[in-house]
């Protein structure tokens, strides 16, 4: 795989804490956003906004916690 924007994911029972990073792995942003419509729909709009400005696709991970998360 090429150079990718990073976005790890540790999913939560009520809220979830995303971490975004370039391609060398510099942390671009951390957020926390609640499990509803409205948080994913903020998580999308912020890893959009990283893809366009490094014009490189995306990988995302996720790392859950007591079987929250399913691959």
């Amino acid at each position: 795989m090429g150079p990718h924007i990073r976005v790890a994911v540790d999913v939560g029972w009520n809220s979830h804490h995303v971490g975004i990073a370039d391609p060398d792995g510099k942390i671009l942003q951390k957020l926390s956003i609640p499990h509803s419509q409205e948080g994913f729909g903020e998580f999308f709009a912020r890893v959009e906004r990283h893809r366009k400005e490094f014009e490189l696709p995306v990988a995302v991970a996720t790392e859950g916690y007591n079987g929250h998360a399913r691959r």
